[in-house]
């Protein structure tokens, strides 16, 4: 998220001040995208979770196995 917001300001003072190389505004254009398209993947997968947690909510909660899903989220990221 940190490096969402660097390159998100990097954009903005490039679009008002053009001080940035092509080049440069490339990679930072790039990174910003790839940080944005993970943030909402990761969005993606905690409502899909959620929606499954909400359907099957009693076997859900009697999982003793909870690392299972948090690596699976890890493998996933």
């Amino acid at each position: 998220m940190i490096l969402l917001t660097i390159t998100r300001n990097l954009i903005l003072i490039d679009a008002v001040t053009h001080c940035l190389p092509y080049l440069l505004y490339v990679v930072v254009q790039c990174t910003h995208l790839a940080c944005l398209f993970g943030v909402m993947d990761a969005g993606v997968l905690i409502a899909g979770e959620r929606l499954v947690a909400t359907w099957i909510v009693d076997k859900y909660e009697r999982v003793r196995n909870w690392w299972i899903a948090v690596g699976v989220c890890l493998l996933t990221v």
